[in-house]
């Protein structure tokens, strides 16, 4: 018999409602205030905390958005 190792999704997600206060503050501050890569065309993307290479993309040092 073997073990089961890796568990469904499903049993990982802990869903509380209400976390934030008020969520739709936070995803505006969010929106404005972040350095965000506009490179691939299909989203934004950013990188908080040490500078790094992925796959052709730089991402220079950005500190963690105060906001979050």
């Amino acid at each position: 018999m073997k073990k089961r190792i890796i568990k469904k999704v499903t049993e990982l997600i802990i869903f509380k409602r209400d976390f934030l206060e008020d969520s739709q503050k936070l995803f505006q501050q969010l929106r404005q205030n972040v350095k965000w890569d506009e490179s691939i065309i299909s989203r934004k993307t950013v990188c908080f905390g040490e500078p790094y290479d992925y796959s052709e993309q730089n991402y220079e040092f950005q500190p963690m958005s105060k906001d979050m």
